[in-house]
């Protein structure tokens, strides 16, 4: 029996004259279900026919039976052929260009055609179920999605982060790698430059080292990139020439960080350069997009999904097949929150939350990484629901952390999950009013080779070269044939592996730098963010990020022998460098370079509230031992 959910025949029958030399559909007027199929697969082909009830049309042929009509839809094309069922769907949505191999699949594959079919009667048997399944997943009304304002709300976005990953490089830039800084990007480049004159690959050196620091290393020209990347990200969040504002953003940033390692090869960096990458060719090819964009390309879409399907998941697979214990007895939180790089404000008091809620929410963690992130490719109203769920694991992160943007750059991707429909009822809820939302720009043709072309050969080498970076989650080698492309292009970051935390550290260990005039009396350095005195409640620096801070934490998990910046670092400290006396707090040498400076490592966990109580301390610390020789100062 036909579902009786909608009475969309009309009451004046048309004509066998209104219908001659038209494509038509013709459906049963009684069924709802059929007509919201049939209006979406007229979208699909681009309103290549009209939908007719049989109601209505019916008179018109009489050689189709009334029966047949109840039964199954009916194509009639121009030229009078008819077809039912599944043909019949097929050869409707044949009238997108795109889909015109479906007919022929049809006719050519004879197991293709009785599988179609059987699905098609099964479907057409169950209508009622499956209207209410169609309406569970996709709503009341099935449309094309559109992303123009999603396109929007994205490069907007995208501009933001950037705008902050430049911002604050501002103040670190020079401390970190100018002429007196801790890793000189000048020795690096005169390094890579020697190698390569070796090898007689002197002139592929930008292919090599992708940097705009071949051209200068001055203190000056350091700081004319970073502000080039501030001014590009401006462009870029005012919708001024969007893909040329996204590619020197690309360039820009990819260009610290091909020469700025350790500093600069965080995950969050490598995320960046690929949301980044993926927006030039997401953005408009436009000088002012504001007069009028192409539509949003659904392909740039599918991979932004694919990205956040790949980082999201991945980061559940690296937990498991690290075979860490406290991943594996759910115990991973009892540290977390305090061996994490650099805590908030709200670390400590989530510490103190009892053990049976930590272990609940490592299991709530594992569901959203692992089970929630296939939902991403699901119908619309499940991947509504799979992004609210990775958006919130998002937030309780930034709660808890100081991630610097990467939770702001993901929550970017996880936007991506909807639509411009599902964004326009948003708006409309929000401000109260029922008017339909006007969108930023007018609408126009695409670029046809960018379209046609550049767009594809993206998609390919983006999903192919992902393949590597994802067997790697489950540490599988990929076949050579399979890496040629990440072998080849991985200097330039356009596809990269992600993983926080596949082991969890137990222990904090905490290197602090002392200085001292007579090599008895030793005094601290106290670092701006990372822990040190233990009576200073963690600070809320997200998404700034200081990475000397952040790579002191790193240095401390290994040995001086394999941190060598680290022994630069106290250099730089005896030899008074401003630049990198500006990346640390307090001096207790008021600017003055000490005799002797050492690092020694102290084991620091949180206090308890008992603790706390009585001493007024977040942390408490143990001695540990130095962590490198003293060094001296030889005037």
């Amino acid at each position: 029996m036909p579902e009786n959910e909608s009475n969309c025949h009309s009451d004046t029958p048309k004509t066998g004259e209104q219908l001659t030399g038209k494509n038509l559909l013709i459906i049963d007027g009684d069924c709802g279900f059929c007509r919201r199929w049939a209006m979406y697969f007229r979208q699909i082909a681009r309103d290549g026919f009209e939908i007719v009830t049989s109601q209505e049309a019916g008179e018109s042929f009489p050689q189709i039976a009334s029966k047949q009509f109840a039964q199954s839809v009916a194509y009639i094309d121009k030229d009078g052929q008819i077809s039912f069922a599944a043909e019949a769907c097929f050869r409707a949505l044949s009238l997108n260009p795109l889909l015109a191999f479906l007919p022929k699949l049809y006719v050519a594959l004879r197991p293709f055609a009785v599988l179609t079919e059987w699905v098609y009667g099964f479907v057409a048997s169950n209508r009622y179920f499956f209207s209410k399944v169609t309406a569970l997943l996709w709503g009341k009304k099935i449309e094309i999605p559109r992303y123009q304002l999603l396109q929007f709300l994205f490069l907007r976005g995208l501009g933001l982060i950037y705008l902050v990953a430049f911002l604050s490089l501002v103040t670190q830039m020079t401390g970190l790698f100018g002429s007196q800084g801790v890793m000189p990007i000048q020795g690096y480049m005169q390094m890579v430059g020697q190698i390569l004159g070796q090898r007689g690959d002197s002139l592929l050196a930008v292919w090599y080292v992708p940097s705009v620091f071949w051209l200068g290393q001055s203190d000056f020209f350091l700081m004319a990139v970073v502000w080039a990347g501030v001014i590009a990200s401006l462009f870029l969040i005012v919708n001024i020439a969007p893909a040329l504002a996204a590619a020197a953003c690309f360039v820009l940033y990819l260009s610290i960080c091909a020469v700025g390692e350790p500093f600069m090869s965080f995950q969050w960096d490598a995320l960046l350069l690929e949301v980044g990458f993926l927006a030039i060719f997401f953005a408009p090819w436009k000088w002012w997009p504001w007069a009028g964009s192409p539509a949003a390309s659904r392909v740039m879409v599918w991979l932004c999904r694919w990205l956040l399907f790949r980082f999201m998941f991945s980061s559940g697979v690296v937990k498991l097949s690290s075979q860490d214990p406290t991943w594996a007895d759910w115990t991973a939180l009892n540290y977390h929150y305090y061996t994490q790089p650099i805590p908030n404000p709200l670390s400590w008091f989530a510490h103190q939350l009892p053990e049976w809620f930590d272990k609940m929410s490592v299991g709530g963690m594992f569901l959203i990484q692992l089970i929630v992130p296939f939902f991403i490719f699901a119908p619309r109203r499940l991947r509504f629901v799979a992004g609210l769920l990775l958006a919130f694991l998002q937030i309780t992160i930034i709660l808890t952390g100081n991630y610097t943007f990467f939770n702001a750059l993901t929550l970017l991707l996880i936007l991506m999950c909807w639509d411009d429909q599902a964004l326009e009822g948003g708006m409309r809820r929000i401000s109260r009013r029922n008017q339909e939302w006007n969108p930023p720009v007018a609408v126009i043709s695409e670029n046809f080779f960018k379209r046609r072309v550049i767009v594809p050969l993206v998609a390919v080498l983006v999903v192919w070269m992902s393949v590597t970076p994802f067997m790697g989650a489950f540490r599988r080698p990929a076949p050579e044939w399979v890496s040629f492309w990440n072998r080849h292009l991985g200097q330039f970051r356009l596809v990269n592996g992600y993983g926080l935390f596949a082991g969890m550290t137990t222990q904090r260990r905490e290197i602090v730098i002392e200085g001292s005039d007579n090599g008895v009396d030793w005094l601290a350095y106290e670092f701006k963010y990372k822990p040190g005195d233990v009576t200073r409640l963690p600070a809320q620096i997200a998404p700034f990020q200081p990475r000397l801070d952040w790579q002191m934490w790193f240095a401390a998990l290994g040995n001086y022998q394999g941190n060598p910046w680290l022994l630069n670092l106290q250099g730089r400290i005896l030899q008074g460098s401003e630049p990198v006396r500006k990346l640390l707090g307090t001096d207790p040498f008021d600017g003055r370079p000490p005799r002797y400076i050492r690092a020694v490592v102290y084991d620091y966990r949180f206090t308890s509230i008992d603790e706390w109580r009585e001493t007024g301390h977040w942390w408490s610390r143990k001695l540990l031992g130095l962590y490198n020789p003293v060094l001296e100062r030889r005037d």
